[in-house]
């Protein structure tokens, strides 16, 4: 069995290992996982729009990282309440810091142990990982950097920070200096694609790129990117002319992908946003509320790297579910936390207006920034609503114009009120209403 285009190694799991006819809570409990080590808070780099304010120099032992990787593997009361690691489909095994590479031997030593304890154990797990790895890509020439590519990639999932062009990229992912890292992302992003055939690219979008989309993404798609995801931050400092700005970005980039016979992939095009979403879809969109597990570099254990102390810049206290030594959601405090966050749903964190939105569809969050923002993951910021609504416009005009273009009977739901469309797109409101029209 193969990996479909787009599809997450979570998601391939879940086609071998799952099945559609098992109860649901049996599924969620077998459901692959992601395990992030954070080996450091470290980073060579002081990127404009970062999340993880506090870089220190604070990075995991070896001692601390075979401790997780024993209480991952050993069946044992410290950690079956959360992970029962003999159960599941598989499991991905992602390191983070600040920049990772930064302790790629670390990481080499972790992954061996790994690999050596599984076999010993006859666990499953000693077949079904993957390493996942998010880099900057400013070391990746390194000799050591070089060795553990060259060992690992195989299992290796890597992604290179790119943002699009050099201008952009160089004004937000820059050294301490200030001085731009562009040139030395880009050829470890090429040089890993030509050896290896596939690499994983991610673009944020922040207030001050906006403007720029269409460009750095073309000039990523004219360097042989097939995919790029794009997602605009949950920060708040979003406006309507943020929004009408990207809108126009996104319909040159539809523009591109029209006029191409095999369109790349862009993550920020899907035809089922946009649209009102039933009552009985009251999951929580954000794997951070039981769905994930991370640790920090003393093996503190965490419901996301979000909820770190690197992460929530003193604006909220750590919120942890548990450690090396008690194991995690064991003690009362702990599982008193993993049952809070279990328990958010969609309907909970939503105002009203959130919940009865005609475009829920595909709208984003984050529990962890949440929590950040408001003391609680249980209550939703909205500070993304009014690029959610661009997107859908967007989407509108590319999927229709797509479908026409292919003579196709389908077509993209135009959900939006028109309040909300006029606001960004003004009189073109009416030409995206004709686009959506059945003929």
């Amino acid at each position: 069995m193969k990996l479909h285009r787009n599809d997450s190694w979570n998601d391939f799991l879940g086609r071998l290992y799952l099945s559609y006819d098992m109860p649901h809570d049996e599924i969620v409990r077998k459901r692959a996982r992601v395990i992030t080590f954070q080996v450091t808070e470290d980073c060579n780099l002081r990127c404009t729009y970062c999340y993880q304010g506090a870089k220190t120099k604070r990075k995991m032992t070896l001692e601390t990282g075979k401790r997780i990787v024993d209480l991952i593997l050993e069946n044992n009361d410290k950690l079956d309440a959360y992970i029962a690691s003999r159960d599941i489909a598989g499991v991905t095994l992602d390191f983070i810091g600040g920049e990772p590479f930064l302790e790629v031997e670390l990481i080499d030593s972790i992954m061996d142990y790994f690999v050596e304890r599984a076999f010993e154990l006859q666990h499953p797990l000693a077949t079904r990982f993957k390493i996942s790895i998010s880099t900057n890509g400013t070391l990746y020439f390194s000799e050591p950097v070089q060795r553990f590519i060259q060992k690992w990639h195989r299992h290796l999932s890597l992604s290179v920070s790119v943002d699009g062009n050099k201008a952009l990229h160089d004004a937000c992912r820059v050294f301490p200096d200030g001085s731009g890292s562009y040139d030395l992302a880009l050829a470890a992003a090429l040089d890993y694609r030509a050896k290896y055939g596939y690499i994983g690219s991610k673009m944020t979008i922040a207030p001050g790129n906006v403007a720029y989309i269409a460009d750095a993404v073309g000039e990523m798609l004219d360097n042989g990117y097939s995919e790029i995801f794009l997602n605009c931050i949950f920060e708040e400092g979003w406006t309507i002319d943020h929004a009408r700005t990207l809108y126009k970005q996104l319909k040159a980039l539809a523009d591109r992908l029209l006029a191409t016979d095999d369109p790349a992939y862009l993550s920020i095009f899907d035809d089922w946003i946009g649209h009102p979403m039933s009552e009985d879809d009251n999951q929580n969109w954000c794997g951070g509320t039981g769905s994930m597990l991370a640790f920090d570099p003393d093996g503190k254990a965490y419901p996301c790297i979000r909820y770190m102390p690197s992460s929530l810049n003193g604006q909220q206290p750590p919120l942890t579910i548990g450690n090396l030594e008690d194991g995690v959601c064991v003690c009362e405090r702990d599982c008193q936390t993993a049952c809070m966050l279990n328990s958010i749903t969609r309907r909970s964190q939503s105002t009203d207006a959130c919940w009865n939105c005609p475009i829920a569809s595909g709208c984003a969050w984050c529990s962890g920034y949440n929590y950040q923002v408001f003391g609680t993951p249980n209550k939703r910021a909205t500070f993304i609503c009014v690029m959610h609504r661009a997107r859908v416009l967007a989407n509108c005009y590319y999927w229709n114009s797509l479908y026409r273009q292919q003579n196709l009977p389908t077509r993209y739901a135009l959900d939006i009120p028109e309040l909300w469309g006029r606001e960004i797109v003004g009189d073109e409101y009416d030409a995206l209403c004709a686009l959506a029209e059945v003929n």
